[in-house]
């Protein structure tokens, strides 16, 4: 629905799993169909160089716990505006899920937020979503 509603192409994707939105998508997963495969951590660069976005989604690990699964350290979810309002044109749209309302970052402003509701024993998630000063 975040694409539907804020995409503008091109579009990164980051922590993609096996989405195929995105014109650049990032994943841990070797089999996720990932243009970028690696550690969020590891591959910022890589991110940066195949820019600019106009837009970019994210759909993080939301607790170390979860990141233990795929062997990484969770990253916080400020690092990860941070990158993406690197990555994304001035004007442009980011949007990250995640278990936190997040509070905009240097450089960015709030759209919205948007509660996701994911199902009965689900935790409700929140879509920040930020444009790009």
């Amino acid at each position: 629905k975040w694409c539907e509603t804020y995409r503008i192409n091109p579009m990164l994707h980051l922590f993609c799993g096996s989405s195929t939105e995105g014109d650049v998508r990032v994943d841990i997963r070797k089999d996720s169909g990932a243009n970028i495969v690696g550690d969020f951590l590891a591959v910022q660069r890589e991110i940066l160089r195949q820019g600019p976005y106009k837009s970019a989604f994210a759909d993080p690990p939301y607790t170390q716990e979860f990141a233990n699964e795929w062997g990484v350290i969770c990253p916080r979810p400020s690092s990860i505006l941070h990158i993406m309002r690197e990555a994304v044109v001035a004007n442009g749209i980011i949007g990250i899920l995640h278990l936190q309302v997040l509070r905009p970052i240097r450089g960015v402003q709030v759209v919205a937020w948007h509660p996701v509701f994911c199902g009965t024993t689900k935790h409700l998630r929140c879509l920040s979503v930020f444009r790009v000063l």
